[in-house]
C-alpha cells in the first residue's frame, strides 16, 4: 500500500514550528553522503572484477580498470565515456538514446517511484527494526494498533536506490496519531494484513511508514514476523535502522 498526499501533517508536527522541523530533522542542512561508496555491502563486492569488465566505454568499448576512468553524459545520466574526445564521436549515434534517456530519468524522479524503490530496497532491515521497536516480545497485538514512522529526507544527487533518502527520525505511533480517515484506514488494512500473513505461516504483521514530508510523500510497508525472531523488550533499534539506511546497506 503506498499513498502520496498534499497534506501529511500530522496532530504532533506543525511545519511552522521551528522545533518541530529541527526535530525530525527537515531544516535545510546540507545531507551527509553515504561513506561505503558503490558497495551494497560494506564488507565485500565479490562481483567487482566482473563488474569493472563489463562496465565500458560507449564509443570505444575499452572496459573499466587501472588508469582508465569513465564520466556519464551530462544530460541523460547514463551512457559511460571514458574521454571526451569518446563522447563527442559517439554523439550523433547517442543523440537519440539520449533523448529517451532523459524522458526515463523524468519518470524515474517521481518522488513516489523513488520512495518505493527506498522501501523495497530496505525492507528486510525495516521488518527487523521494527520489530525491535514495538517491543512486540511484550505484547504480539502491539503489531495492530502501534506502526513504525521513519522521517526521511530526499537526496537529490543520489544514483542508487537505496541511497534516495536520509533518515532524519523514527518514531513508534499509534494509529490515532495520523488524522481521520487515515487512522481508520491504516487500522483495517493492518487487520487484513495481519490474517495474511498468519495465513502464509507466519504470526502476525505490521506496519512501517516512511514519509517525507517536504514532498508530501508517504510509503507504507507492509511486514510480517514470527514470534521465533522477536527481540528482548527494549532492544536498541534507531542505530541499526539509520546506519542501514543512510549508508545504503541492503541485505
Amino acid at each position: 500500500m503506498a499513498a502520496s498526499d498534499s497534506n501529511l501533517s500530522l496532530p504532533f508536527f506543525n511545519p511552522d514550528c521551528p522545533c518541530c522541523v529541527e526535530e525530525i530533522g527537515l531544516g535545510n542542512s546540507p545531507l551527509p553522503k553515504p561513506t561505503i561508496g558503490k558497495h551494497r555491502h560494506p564488507v565485500s563486492d565479490p562481483n567487482e572484477s566482473l563488474r569493472n569488465e563489463l562496465t565500458q566505454c560507449q564509443n570505444c568499448w575499452v572496459s573499466k580498470g587501472p588508469g582508465v576512468t569513465f564520466s556519464r553524459c551530462s544530460a541523460c545520466k547514463v551512457d559511460l565515456y571514458c574521454s571526451k574526445e569518446c563522447q563527442k564521436q559517439a554523439w550523433p549515434s547517442h543523440k537519440e538514446k539520449c533523448k529517451l534517456n532523459r524522458r526515463t530519468l523524468i519518470s524515474e524522479n517521481n518522488p513516489l517511484k523513488c520512495l518505493q524503490k527506498f522501501t523495497s530496497k530496505h525492507r528486510p532491515v525495516l521488518a527487523d527494526a521494527a520489530v525491535r521497536a514495538l517491543d512486540l516480545s511484550l505484547d504480539i497485538e502491539r503489531s495492530l494498533q502501534f506502526v513504525l514512522a521513519v522521517f526521511l529526507r530526499r537526496r537529490q544527487d543520489s544514483q542508487r536506490s537505496e541511497t534516495s533518502f536520509f533518515a532524519t527520525g523514527a518514531e513508534v505511533l499509534p494509529f490515532e496519531a495520523f488524522p481521520s480517515p487515515r487512522c481508520e484506514e491504516f487500522k483495517d488494512q493492518i487487520r487484513k494484513v495481519d490474517e495474511g500473513h498468519k495465513k502464509s505461516g507466519m504470526d502476525g504483521g505490521l506496519f512501517v511508514v516512511l514519509m517525507c514530508l517536504e514532498e508530501s510523500t508517504m510509503n507504507v510497508a507492509p511486514v510480517g514476523f514470527s514470534r521465533d525472531a522477536l527481540y528482548p523488550p527494549g532492544t536498541p533499534w534507531k542505530e541499526f535502522l539509520f546506519s542501514h539506511l543512510n549508508e545504503g546497506v541492503v541485505n
